[in-house]
């Protein structure tokens, strides 16, 4: 199995007509590409080919030679760390705590307000641009980091 990604084509696989359908990040550079063998993949293309319907996932480079697109897959690869970076980065903002005991951050034009329940846990809200209505993040979270993520994740999806 090589240790570096090498674009080589397989046998069972049609050489065109592939389409990119998605790019997941599998969390860690742990995943084997289904075209190279290359063990050392994080972020999965989903790549469907469009006479046959058969779906792979492989590496930015396998997918840039099977779509015959090489800006695409490291595109949205870049936009997924950023997305990630920003994820991580979330929770240690400058929060501070509002007169009411209440966790508060105003960003982009929002605020997001992290309160603690009578019982335990954390529920979050946020404030949108240009609304007048807050918008309550389902569920409970056991400390105010989680809490955070679950905000962070409501106003910036993955999509």
């Amino acid at each position: 199995m090589p240790t570096k990604e090498q674009f080589r084509y397989r046998r069972d696989l049609p050489r065109r007509g592939w389409a990119l359908i998605d790019t997941l990040d599998h969390g860690a550079a742990n995943f084997t590409c289904e075209n190279c063998g290359n063990v050392h993949i994080r972020y999965k293309h989903v790549l469907e080919n469009r006479k046959t319907g058969k779906r792979v996932l492989v590496g930015c480079v396998c997918a840039e030679h099977l779509t015959q697109d090489f800006t695409t897959p490291k595109l949205r690869e870049r936009n997924l760390k950023g997305l990630m970076a920003r994820r991580m980065r979330f929770p240690t903002l400058n929060w501070v705590y509002s007169h009411n005991g209440n966790l508060r951050l105003k960003k982009d034009g929002m605020i997001f307000v992290l309160k603690r329940g009578p019982f335990g846990g954390w529920a979050a809200s946020y404030l949108p641009r240009d609304r007048f209505e807050w918008v309550q993040i389902p569920g409970w979270h056991d400390d105010p980091v989680q809490a955070k993520l679950a905000a962070f994740d409501a106003v910036y999806p993955k999509d």
